[in-house]
């Protein structure tokens, strides 16, 4: 048998077998510190541990009122803070700051002092606020929270309106070729104007965004007319704001119930008829016009 399969394979038994018994004492520990801290712990769960603050060491009681509330009031000072803060900084980095000196010095400073281990946040906060009160305080910690949140809501929303932005420029130059002639800066204006009328087509003919046939408006026709209804349509015609249909029906009454089977769909509005007598068989010619709604971008 070749030697390094036999190294190789040697190796990799015990690897595996280290492994796991790595894992499995890992698991062991982590149920063993689980199970010992519910054990010991529901017996000690009662109504005074969140209404009694916590007793000076070597007496009876016990609670936890001051620690929850000073954890509760160190978030809210944290948050009030360091929200505003990072959101207007995160913004500016973004949308106005761009390439300037004065963006890039920020960048800078930002990137390294998230760098910078928490510790040296705490030691930072320590210098400048706990040292000169001369005792520790609740502020000076959720002063410190904030200026790490500060530091990564910077981070977070500069480099999301980035991509934000990246991805708008890529639409833009993806659409350059179909939209000929039309500045960048409006590209993104003229190709949601060609969009919502496309998708004012789709929604009337239910077939595709180029022009449309008269097999796609005879579908929607279809769909809207009730069936056994006498009429003939002889001529269609459709745009992106109104429809035209020319023919002839049995009598009057067979139009007047055309008009009111078009008028009563959510796609078209404005509909008339006007005739011009009998033709041929006795059946009533007509014209029908109608404007096509603007059904936007969203959902019907």
């Amino acid at each position: 048998m070749n030697y390094v399969y036999v190294r190789r394979h040697t190796v990799n038994v015990l690897t595996k077998g280290l492994m796991t018994l790595a894992t499995i004492a890992g698991v062991f520990f982590l149920l063993w510190i689980m199970w010992t801290t519910f054990r010991f712990g529901v017996s000690a769960m009662h109504w005074s541990l969140f209404t009694q603050n916590t007793p000076p060491p070597g007496t009876d009681g016990y609670g936890l009122k001051n620690a929850i509330v000073g954890s509760l009031l160190l978030m809210l000072i944290c948050l009030g803070i360091g929200v505003p803060v990072g959101l207007m900084a995160g913004t500016w980095l973004a949308e106005f700051g761009a390439q300037s000196r004065t963006a890039n010095v920020v960048r800078f400073i930002n990137d390294i002092m998230l760098s910078a281990p928490s510790i040296e946040i705490g030691l930072f906060v320590y210098a400048i606020m706990v040292d000169p009160m001369g005792h520790f305080s609740g502020l000076s910690g959720s002063v410190a929270l904030a200026v790490l949140m500060v530091l990564n809501l910077i981070l977070s929303i500069a480099t999301d309106l980035h991509h934000l932005r990246m991805l708008n420029r890529a639409i833009v130059e993806a659409a350059a070729p179909v939209l000929p002639g039309v500045a960048p800066d409006q590209t993104e204006h003229v190709l949601a104007a060609h969009l919502a009328a496309a998708r004012k087509r789709l929604g009337l003919l239910g077939g595709s965004s180029g022009p449309a046939s008269p097999l796609d408006t005879l579908l929607f026709l279809s769909h809207a007319l009730p069936t056994g209804l006498g009429v003939d349509i002889d001529e269609l015609a459709v745009d992106d704001t109104s429809l035209k249909l020319n023919g002839k029906a049995d009598s009057y009454a067979t139009i007047e119930q055309l008009r009111k089977a078009l008028a009563g769909t959510h796609r078209l509005s404005d509909v008339q008829v006007s005739e011009e007598g009998t033709g041929e068989g006795h059946k009533v010619i007509f014209h029908l016009t109608a404007t096509i709604k603007d059904i936007g971008l969203g959902p019907d």
